[in-house]
């Protein structure tokens, strides 16, 4: 007994050796969201569901909100010049020329609101027509060949619900405010680069650049990982919905035991609200630092910067 027991003894040991060997490699394993190579590679293949043709109706979304966005960046540009005209005129007492280019300034109103209106509702459209096709082509997949059930066993996948609703609607509206987010600004800065030209000149357009740019790898390093922290908010929002969706599919079960029953239902659902909420108390604090030092450097900072280079011009 005594040498069986002691033959047992380190295949135990070596099989909880083998559970932590493998638990710090799936540890390792994980990966830390980034924007590298693979991302671009996986947003290109959803976007080709989104997106299936150049054909396509979501195509001539796009393209029209393009057209709306160079269309408002021109406005704005000429809007800023009719002010400053204004400003220029009242300072010095000229009010015909004050009347005329308020008439400018008037005019110019009535399509940058139209175009403005115009911008929202063709975000909406595109939030919709990407929600479409991402809906019914995971749909499609999810329902082919008993995926269904394959993916209610799989431990790796939990709260398939929300992957299917709630991050499918997440993603759609992102990507559609992401189009608005990045063309936008670089026609401002071509076409501002342009105007600005004329008063200040291009050596100090380059410093204000440069500053910009210091600005810029100055947040990246101090910002936290807001896609880590917003996939994570995610998970944790998940896992309190799934609690409850299997409290509603085990209501016999959890009646039948109770009364502990529905008290440790309750512990388990107190449990993941107040992860949840000490998690979203976490990530609002780190936001708000982040904020802070974005408010100074982007905002007054530059406001300072610019000035002192317009006077030094």
């Amino acid at each position: 007994k005594d040498l069986a027991a002691a033959k047992a003894k380190p295949s135990s040991s070596s099989s909880a050796e083998r559970k932590q060997v493998a638990a710090k490699k799936k540890k390792g394993s994980r990966k830390r969201v980034a924007v590298d190579a693979v991302f671009f590679e996986r947003l290109c293949k959803i976007l080709r569901v989104c997106v299936p043709s150049v054909f396509s109706k979501e195509m001539l979304l796009v393209l029209t909100q393009g057209g709306l966005l160079v269309s408002r960046s021109l406005l704005t540009d000429w809007i800023a010049e009719q002010e400053g005209a204004c400003g220029s005129a009242l300072i010095n007492a000229r009010p015909d020329t004050f009347t005329r280019h308020m008439i400018k300034f008037t005019l110019l109103a009535v399509p940058a609101s139209v175009v403005n209106s115009g911008l929202k509702m063709f975000q909406k459209f595109i939030e919709v027509r990407f929600r479409e096709r991402l809906g019914v082509y995971l749909h499609g997949k999810y329902l082919a060949d008993r995926c269904y059930f394959q993916a209610s066993t799989q431990v790796e996948l939990p709260n398939i619900d929300q992957r299917l609703t709630e991050d499918v609607e997440n993603f759609a509206a992102s990507i559609s405010e992401l189009y608005n987010h990045t063309l936008k600004p670089f026609l401002d800065v071509v076409l501002f680069t342009r105007s600005l030209s004329r008063v200040m000149g291009y050596r100090s357009q380059a410093m204000l650049y440069g500053y910009y740019f210091f600005v810029a790898l100055t947040l990246k390093s101090i910002s936290p990982p807001l896609s880590l922290m917003q996939a994570q908010e995610s998970g944790l929002s998940g896992n309190l919905r799934g609690a409850h969706h299997r409290l509603v599919t085990k209501t016999e079960e959890i009646a039948y035991n109770d009364p502990p029953a529905a008290m440790t239902e309750q512990l388990l659902l107190n449990k993941h609200l107040r992860t949840l909420l000490r998690y979203t108390s976490l990530t609002s604090f780190q936001k708000f630092v982040q904020q802070i030092a974005d408010q100074f450097l982007v905002k007054y900072g530059a406001s300072t910067v610019a000035l002192s280079v317009y006077a030094i011009a």
